[in-house]
Order: structure tokens, then sequence, then C-alpha cells
């Protein structure tokens, strides 16, 4: 049995992210197949489209971790991971038919 990494795309208000991050991620913490969840917002309202700002969960570690165009780091109580962008997240060997991506 294969497990999954997702990946999703959103596009909230900067200050409401992170809460819509966790609401958004939680569900999918409890799937024994899930091992790790990437979400990448960028916010419409901000001038730079590289600014965006990453939630990463990861099952093996126990941890999540999010990172905001702000440069602001927050820890949630399962740990943390300093992986701050999308490239750094998916440069290691993923089997490409583990990976989902949705737009919300």
């Amino acid at each position: 049995m294969k497990h999954k990494v997702i990946v999703m795309g959103t596009t909230f208000s900067q200050p409401t992210f992170k809460k819509r991050a966790l609401a958004i991620i939680t569900p999918f913490v409890s799937n024994h197949l899930v091992q790790q969840i990437l979400c990448i917002n960028l916010d419409p309202q901000r001038a730079d489209p590289d600014e965006c700002s990453v939630a990463l969960y990861s099952k093996e570690t126990n941890q999540l971790a999010i990172h905001d165009c702000t440069g602001e780091e927050a820890t949630e109580p399962l740990g943390i991971l300093k992986m701050t962008n999308a490239v750094e997240a998916l440069d290691d060997t993923v089997d490409p038919d583990s990976i989902f991506l949705h737009q919300f």
C-alpha cells in the first residue's frame, strides 16, 4: 500500500491563513495513508507573487510548521519542520502517483 503526499494551493488572505490551513490539514492527519501534507498559500492582495506562505505536516516526525510570507514562523504542538518552500519540500524522491493537487 502506497503512502500519499497531499499538495494543496490556497488563496486565503494572509491574516487568516494559519487558522484556515489548520482546518484544512487536520482531517488528513488521521488518514493512515497520508504521510505528508503541503499547503501553499498565495494571497491575491500581495503585490509580489513570490511571497507565499507554506504549511507542512510530516507524519513520520509528527510535526507541523507554518511559515508565512512576512517571515513569521509558527509551530503547532506537533513540533517544527524547517521547510519553507515547495521546491525544498518536494525535492525528495516522491512517487508521482502519490501527489495530489487541490485548488481551493
